[in-house]
């Protein structure tokens, strides 16, 4: 919570600014639990000894009891009711999170069922995360992995999907109540800083779905004017080594997890934005450049472009 009191910067600080945000689902029903006992204790002992000075209040003793056992009762019955919910998921938008791919399960092997055929068969399965691991995944992993790392962190969350995301990539909420509490925008960009102009398209988007709290996370680096603007705001930014960062401060079993999510099948071939399918290198007959072309065409005329030394 002391994240929300004074700004923090991304890099350097004493603590993981995404890992602040999940001091906001700290169980409500223990606040309704020490109100409700704070009111009992009140109105049935510190009251009636402060009320013997007065002849008068000493007779309203038995009202001011009765109204703190009702009150005490209702936070009681609050506190129980948030008890039990405390594990329910909360009412949020119908888009549902569905990751377009699963880890294996420890007795079966790495299954793809879409490889593509322009995928490197020989690529080494990693054993550890990197900087350059992080970069190698294409947008949609990049993703869903920042999505499995809130979850791994204990926050809800749901993902826009595929298509027109509107500034935003993960809506994260409070765990008891379903509030809104932050706006995340993913951008896989390893060879293109993040400008400031992005970063005030999430100032804007936040704003617009009145978000406390807005956090950008990318595989590269932002510039210097984004780092300022973000200062101003509470927008928290998040590059690729320091993602790498927050990612190895998480239990070894939560790294296992979230390296077997990223790494498995064909994680580098990035999937068409519109269907969700792994794309194919196609060159353009007139300039001769090579880009990422959708398997649909010409239905689907999405296009995306080729890093070098990727195909």
């Amino acid at each position: 919570m002391a994240y929300y009191r004074k700004r923090r910067r991304y890099r350097g600080s004493s603590g993981s600014p995404l890992l602040n945000i999940a001091t906001l689902t700290d169980p409500a029903w223990i606040g309704s639990a020490i109100l409700a006992g704070i009111i009992l204790f009140s109105s049935w002992l510190i009251l009636p000894a402060v009320f013997q000075i007065n002849p008068i209040l000493k007779i309203l003793t038995p009202l001011f009891e009765m109204i703190g056992s009702i009150l005490a009762l209702i936070f009681g019955l609050m506190a129980f009711m948030l008890f039990l919910a405390r594990d329910t998921v909360p009412v949020t938008p119908s888009t549902t999170y569905k990751p377009a791919y699963q880890p294996p399960k420890p007795s079966q092997k790495p299954q793809n069922d879409n490889p593509s055929p322009y995928a490197n068969p020989d690529h080494e399965q990693p054993n550890g995360w990197s900087l350059s691991l992080l970069r190698d995944l294409e947008w949609k992993r990049f993703e869903d992995l920042c999505n499995e790392y809130h979850r791994e962190c204990g926050l809800r969350s749901t993902t826009t999907g595929l298509g027109a995301d509107g500034g935003v990539d993960i809506r994260l909420f409070h765990r008891e109540t379903g509030a809104l509490i932050a706006v995340t925008q993913c951008k896989a960009w390893p060879d293109k800083p993040i400008g400031v102009e992005l970063v005030r398209q999430l100032l804007g988007t936040m704003t617009h779905e009145k978000a406390p709290t807005g956090t950008f996370i990318t595989n590269g680096t932002f510039t210097k004017p984004a780092e300022e603007l973000a200062k101003e705001d509470p927008i928290i930014l998040v590059d690729g080594k320091h993602f790498i960062e927050l990612i190895e401060r998480l239990p070894a079993s939560s790294q296992a997890r979230l390296l077997a999510f990223a790494t498995e099948g064909d994680y580098t071939t990035p999937s068409c934005p519109h269907c969700g399918i792994k794309m194919v290198p196609r060159t353009n007959r007139t300039t001769g450049k090579k880009f990422w072309g959708c398997k649909n065409f010409p239905v689907c005329k999405q296009r995306l472009w080729i890093r070098k030394g990727t195909a």
